[in-house]
């Protein structure tokens, strides 16, 4: 589904139960770089979905963790349509 919107992530993982997704093409401009982050974490939380920003896993601003250990099929399904 990340494919399918254009949405670049790390491929790949190894016995990891989440995805990093490079979001920052839709960090919101105005903010530094933390503040973009939360921004955009928020406005998705707003919307339904929460997603863990990569602030304390990666070093490039934008790249957040979707997480897919507790989710059913249809779960993951509504919460990637969500997004």
């Amino acid at each position: 589904m990340l494919n399918g919107a254009g949405i670049s992530y790390m491929k790949g993982g190894n016995a990891g139960l989440f995805v990093y997704a490079d979001l920052s093409p839709y960090l919101p401009q105005g903010f530094d770089k933390l503040e973009r982050e939360y921004a955009l974490a928020q406005h998705l939380v707003d919307n339904g979905v929460f997603l863990h920003p990569g602030e304390e896993h990666c070093q490039l601003p934008g790249w957040f963790r979707i997480c897919f250990a507790s989710l059913n099929q249809e779960e993951l399904e509504e919460g990637l349509r969500r997004f």
